[in-house]
């Protein structure tokens, strides 16, 4: 597990934390040692340099991985040698909205709809005016939302 809160990462109760802060050099050491225990999935919001680490531990470990993008925060692009793709069988997927037809969109939009009211779903959020931006930038917690609003 990674985050940007280690107290939130260790009480989610993950086996172990991998914090992708660290240098490069001891990063390749906690993936390796943890792909040496059995990782069959990783889920990355990151991608960028550290999908790199990632991907490239896992093919010198040589076990199957199923590996799930979901976003970029770290950088829209990764460098891939060819070797990696010969190397170990991983499996690179996309997960987000891109990968729905609209017909499916639609019908999991009405479907969450009719849930959220009985369900009494609702986000948590933090609406902030958007002349604030600069000063509330780094304040956030993360567990809530913040949504600038133009005044």
């Amino acid at each position: 597990m990674n985050g940007r809160n280690p107290q939130a990462v260790a009480q989610a109760g993950g086996d172990v934390a991998i914090c992708l802060n660290e240098d490069d050099t001891s990063l390749r050491e906690q993936l390796a040692a943890q792909f040496a225990n059995g990782i069959d999935v990783v889920v990355d919001y990151l991608w960028g340099t550290r999908a790199e680490n990632i991907l490239m531990a896992a093919a010198k470990n040589k076990s199957a991985l199923r590996y799930v993008q979901v976003g970029s925060l770290s950088g829209g692009e990764i460098t891939l040698p060819d070797a990696f793709l010969r190397s170990a069988p991983i499996q690179l997927m996309g997960s987000g909205i891109g990968i729905l037809t609209l017909s499916q969109l639609l019908t999991a939009t009405q479907s969450l709809f009719a849930a959220a009211v009985p369900g009494q779903f609702s986000i948590a959020c933090t609406p902030l005016p958007l002349n604030n931006v600069a000063d509330v930038w780094d304040t956030d917690d993360s567990k809530k939302r913040s949504v600038f609003i133009i005044r």
